[in-house]
């Protein structure tokens, strides 16, 4: 991929840790010993990665007073490290608009501790649509969007907080759990992207999934590819 495509941002998500494969850390013990010790589980399964961004957890909902603590540790764990980490990577429609305004903090501690020279560490969400048949791009705020939700409430109490990239790590029609047309798939992708466009701290998507689940979009990869390239020379 580097040799193919070095502007291309490398996202690593994986759920090996020691205590087996799990999604979520413990939030019922003390957040920043936990942060040192679910961080500290990792990194034997992160070395030798050379990705540009770590996902460190996956549709976890603890009380975002515990969050708070937990990511502003696990980001200066992840500074002396030199490695940047996507946080929260939150199921889609969650959480509540208030709760996610409850993180501020995380967003003024990764403002003021780039993760490298010009990068900050940045956000993970997911996003459906939710609804049988539905294509997650035309969807509404309080799902396929509901990040413009998240973030308005945030800019207005820190505007800097706009500079930190966001990125959608799942992203799809449903649930993403059923299939879909390679025709839908590729109609949901060109409209996602071009309705994101006014979102400029979202800075990609990732297309679930391939394989992985009911929804598999490997037969429309060629299809994907092909959109793709004529979206972007302007076809």
């Amino acid at each position: 991929m580097r040799r193919i495509s070095p502007e291309t941002v490398l996202i690593y998500r994986s759920l090996m840790t020691p205590d087996g494969m799990l999604d979520c850390p413990n939030a019922y013990a003390d957040p920043v010993a936990e942060a040192q010790r679910w961080m500290n589980n990792q990194w034997q399964y992160w070395s030798g990665v050379t990705a540009d961004y770590f996902e460190i957890m996956n549709e976890c909902h603890p009380p975002m007073e515990w969050m708070v603590p937990f990511a502003i540790e696990a980001m200066r764990l992840a500074n002396e490290r030199g490695i940047c980490l996507l946080l929260f990577s939150f199921a889609g429609g969650t959480p509540e608009i208030a709760e996610f305004a409850q993180l501020t903090p995380v967003f003024e501690y990764a403002l003021n501790n780039p993760c490298r020279s010009g990068r900050y560490h940045g956000i993970a969400l997911h996003s459906y649509s939710g609804s049988p048949g539905e294509l997650v791009s035309e969807s509404n705020d309080w799902l396929g969007y509901r990040h413009r939700r998240f973030l308005a409430e945030i800019v207005r109490q820190l505007p800097a907080a706009a500079e930190i990239p966001v990125y959608l790590t799942e992203a799809g029609p449903g649930n993403g759990y059923i299939q879909f047309s390679c025709q839908d798939i590729v109609r949901d992708i060109l409209q996602y992207t071009d309705r994101l466009q006014p979102d400029t701290y979202i800075k990609g998507f990732h297309l679930w999934t391939l394989g992985f689940s009911a929804l598999d979009l490997t037969p429309c990869l060629g299809p994907i590819g092909d959109a793709l390239v004529a979206y972007y020379a302007g076809r």
